[in-house]
């Protein structure tokens, strides 16, 4: 479940950054040239927006292949465990800087 939610937090967070406002872009210079038969006969922006789908369709692909290597590597979870002794840690210090406090003030 964790490993899942970092692959879906990664891929959601990294397309909102890249993608602010491209589909209108891809939308209108699609419909622009649709109907053209021949890559001569298209429009600068119907290639404009082929090319912009293929780099797209990279684009997902990559984002899929290192969600996917994460999961498999569970790096959710490792940094899960990471930060949950570094806090035991902490809270270990503290009771022990407590410790001596208590002692000091009370001599």
């Amino acid at each position: 479940m964790k490993a899942r939610f970092w692959k879906v937090a990664i891929v959601l967070g990294l397309v909102t950054v890249l993608c602010t406002g491209a589909p209108a872009a891809l939308t209108h210079a699609a419909s622009e040239d649709s109907h053209a038969e021949s890559a001569d006969e298209r429009g600068v922006g119907s290639r404009i927006a082929d090319a912009v789908k293929k780099v797209w369709k990279k684009i997902e692909e990559g984002f899929t292949k290192a969600a996917d290597k994460l999961e498999k590597k569970r790096v959710g979870e490792k940094i899960d465990r990471k930060l949950n002794k570094a806090a035991k840690k902490t809270a270990e210090g503290f009771e022990k800087a407590g410790k001596k406090i208590e002692q000091k003030l009370g001599d």
